[in-house]
């Protein structure tokens, strides 16, 4: 190996070990990037929970209001 050979390919090792530095920040920041992102979900999601929860509860109530006007409903018609 010459000296233009020796440099080119310590010139190439410098590149590619560049490049290294910079996929290994890319790959830093998009690993960041995706835990906020699944911490954003993780809270959307109790939300969406919390929302369904008082959903069923309201529901709930909604069948049992029913259920006492139904009973009501009975009783007056049968005592008129």
């Amino acid at each position: 190996m010459d000296s233009t050979e020796g440099a080119q390919s310590a010139h190439s090792l410098e590149g590619t070990s560049a490049i290294m530095v910079e996929l290994k920040v890319g790959f830093k920041a998009i690993d960041a990037r995706f835990d906020a992102l699944t911490m954003q979900v993780d809270r959307m999601h109790k939300h969406l929970d919390d929302h369904s929860s008082r959903l069923g509860d309201a529901t709930q109530q909604i069948l049992e209001i029913k259920d006492g006007a139904t009973a009501l409903a009975k009783r007056v018609e049968r005592d008129c």
